[in-house]
């Protein structure tokens, strides 16, 4: 993925996700080449996550080597929220 997840694209970057759910038992994304997120952005795929678990499906998020997620997640409950996603 690239890009932003924000409040303007949320709904359309969940039902992307959502598709490849709905073929797959799991998907990986990789978000270190997104260039902004916010709240909105972070909430989504964290309902994203919860709701493939329900289902018995699996969602990764990948963003070792993004510094902007980096930054937001150490001054933040990230951790706390996403303590379930593989974050790599």
């Amino acid at each position: 993925m690239n890009g932003q997840i924000n409040s303007e694209n949320v709904s359309e970057v969940e039902k992307q996700i959502d598709d490849l759910l709905d073929t797959y038992e799991g998907v990986s994304l990789d978000l270190n080449d997104i260039s902004s997120i916010d709240t909105c952005g972070f909430f989504m795929l964290y309902v994203v996550q919860q709701r493939a678990l329900l289902h018995g499906k699996k969602v990764e998020i990948e963003w070792a080597t993004n510094d902007m997620i980096k930054k937001h997640a150490a001054g933040s409950q990230l951790s706390f929220l996403f303590g379930s996603l593989k974050l790599v």
